[in-house]
């Protein structure tokens, strides 16, 4: 074979990896926003159903404590070693012959969603899953 179509081969398939890497990180991102966002939405929502005004008691105090725990912690940065072994995990699953037919699919799903402008299907999990 010649050199020139090797280094091609080697260039798509070693572009194809760092794709799935690319894809694993924007994937956790998206779940990662995702809960921030739903224990907002329940910290909020607790903030509104009781009046923060009078309430003292030891019930609301608690459970105002935890939800806000529970905010500070997703709103933790991503830290660096956490994108890189996600990014890891996913030139795995897109190296691996087994899940090709998964993968091309969800590629060729992310084409026509981005090619037909649907905005909606963007913000969908479907949008951002990786295979399955």
């Amino acid at each position: 074979m010649n050199k020139t179509i090797k280094t091609v081969l080697c260039g798509i398939g070693s572009s194809w990896c760092v794709l799935g890497g690319y894809r694993n990180v924007q994937y956790n991102n998206f779940e990662k926003e995702k809960k921030k966002n739903r224990v907002l939405n329940n910290l909020n929502d607790f903030k509104n159903q009781y009046n923060t005004k009078n309430l003292e008691g030891s019930y609301y105090n608690s459970r105002l404590q935890e939800l806000q725990k529970d905010y500070d912690e997703v709103s933790k940065p991503n830290l660096y070693v956490d994108q890189s072994v996600n990014f890891i995990g996913g030139v795995f699953i897109y190296a691996n012959p087994f899940f090709s037919p998964f993968t091309i699919e969800a590629e060729l799903y992310r084409l026509e969603v981005n090619l037909r402008g649907l905005e909606d299907e963007k913000k969908s999990n479907r949008y951002y899953k990786v295979i399955f």
